[in-house]
């Protein structure tokens, strides 16, 4: 009689009766393990329909709804047991439409199954997350398929790449959002998980599936070469291209188990992979995640005594952010920042020398490219740029000086 009655009940109305005494849940998740519960929870999907829409009635929202109900039905349980009744539930989901006939993509199963998981798990113990993350992997076999991207050269394997990422990412451009990262509320569970996805990997390997995750991609395949041979046009290209991956960065640069070396490390492995990156493209991926990330990775190599790197990387930035349209003030920032991390005087002159030197160098570099390319109009829009960069960066460094000795301008 009480499963006849729940067949009418929607799961918002079942999570809230579940709440109301220890037999009623049991009751109800007695009929949550059965084919009729989940042909009246889960909805026919037509073969070939948009699966994706707004939040509200769409599919999303029912499997977000679902995993409620699962997580007041098992409260009482230990987290093994939860989870396998969660893994349950995804197998009777399965089943349902296989039986269909309903061809339902990958990417449609994955962004349903992870609303559901962190719907389900939304409140645990991180030791208990720790759990869940173990057992996804296993489940998923998504182990073995780091291991076989890992292991090979950066694109040997593209659709194992994107795999990987649509597993635990999100997908620019594709419906629905997946399983681990994009689910997420805030950016301190996206920050735990996407700590625990980098856990138990060397800085190499955890610099490879940072890219993976968050790096420019099409469709099909990682764009590993877009980073080594061309800058973005424009800043909403470099949003495109950076805007996810700084913002990883700039999480883990606010995680306690993160210290500034460890991220510096973990940087210059990212620049250096698979080949080392143009410094422009450096550059927009620190203007992007801001100088809590570009003063450890500058600092780092200014103390491991690459004065010249550091600024030929500062000199990127100052072009980057006039091309940008952003403040000069915000790299004179930086440099004071970079500054105040380098010991002694002698060392902080050499910078400051190496940075007017780095200047010098692109400019001639420039003059010297205008005289033997086929196009000169072209390089004379960069020398006009690189000029107009350097005057703004003088301006503010001016300016900022008159300040300091109590003459505001």
């Amino acid at each position: 009689m009480m499963h006849h009655v729940f067949q009418w009940l929607d799961a918002v109305s079942l999570s809230r009766l579940a709440l109301t005494a220890k037999s009623v849940r049991a009751l109800v998740e007695a009929w949550l393990a059965t084919p009729r519960a989940i042909a009246c929870l889960v909805p026919p999907l037509p073969d070939g329909a948009d699966l994706v829409g707004p939040p509200g009635p769409g599919l999303l929202v029912t499997f977000q709804r679902l995993g409620l109900l699962q997580k007041r039905v098992t409260c009482l349980y230990f987290t093994k047991d939860r989870l396998r009744r969660l893994w349950d539930f995804v197998n009777q989901v399965d089943a349902r439409w296989s039986a269909a006939g309903v061809s339902v993509p990958c990417v449609v199963t994955l962004a349903c199954y992870g609303r559901f998981l962190h719907a389900a798990i939304a409140g645990w113990e991180e030791c208990e997350c720790d759990k869940v993350f173990r057992a996804l992997s296993s489940r998923c076999c998504m182990t073995q398929l780091a291991e076989r991207v890992l292991s090979g050269p950066a694109g040997a394997a593209p659709q194992d790449e994107v795999n990987l990422r649509l597993f635990y990412s999100n997908a620019p451009g594709c419906c629905g959002r997946l399983v681990l990262l994009d689910p997420c509320r805030t950016a301190r569970d996206r920050q735990l998980w996407t700590e625990r996805i980098l856990a138990g990997h060397s800085v190499h390997r955890q610099a490879r599936l940072l890219y993976l995750l968050y790096g420019p991609r099409t469709h099909k395949e990682l764009l590993w070469e877009e980073t080594t041979d061309s800058i973005p046009h424009g800043a909403h290209q470099a949003a495109q291209h950076f805007a996810e991956l700084a913002a990883a960065l700039t999480r883990l640069a606010a995680a306690p188990g993160w210290s500034g070396a460890a991220l510096a490390d973990l940087l210059e492995h990212l620049v250096a992979a698979p080949a080392p990156w143009l410094a422009e493209n450096v550059a927009c991926l620190l203007l992007l995640a801001g100088e809590q990330v570009a003063v450890p990775l500058l600092a780092a190599q200014a103390r491991a005594g690459r004065t010249g790197q550091v600024a030929r990387l500062l000199g990127a930035l100052c072009i980057m952010t006039h091309k940008f349209r952003r403040s000069q003030h915000w790299v004179l920032t930086v440099v004071r920042q970079l500054c105040q991390e380098i010991g002694s005087a002698r060392d902080r002159g050499g910078l400051v020398r190496a940075i007017w030197d780095a200047f010098t160098c692109q400019i001639m570099d420039l003059w010297d490219l205008l005289r033997s390319h086929e196009d000169p109009d072209l390089i004379e829009e960069d020398i006009r740029l690189l000029v107009s960069a350097h005057a703004e960066f003088g301006k503010v460094v001016m300016c900022r000086a008159l300040v300091s000795d109590g003459l505001p301008c």
